[in-house]
């Protein structure tokens, strides 16, 4: 596993962006941080 111990907090109300060029890896980091396979 690459990423171990890792918290995420986000308040409601808030927004936040996950932003670069394609292929970076984007839709792979937010599916680690919901715990997807």
């Amino acid at each position: 596993m690459l990423i171990h111990g890792v918290n995420l907090t986000i308040e409601e109300g808030t927004v936040h962006v996950i932003f670069g060029p394609n292929g970076s890896g984007k839709t792979t980091l937010v599916g680690a941080i919901m715990g997807l396979p």
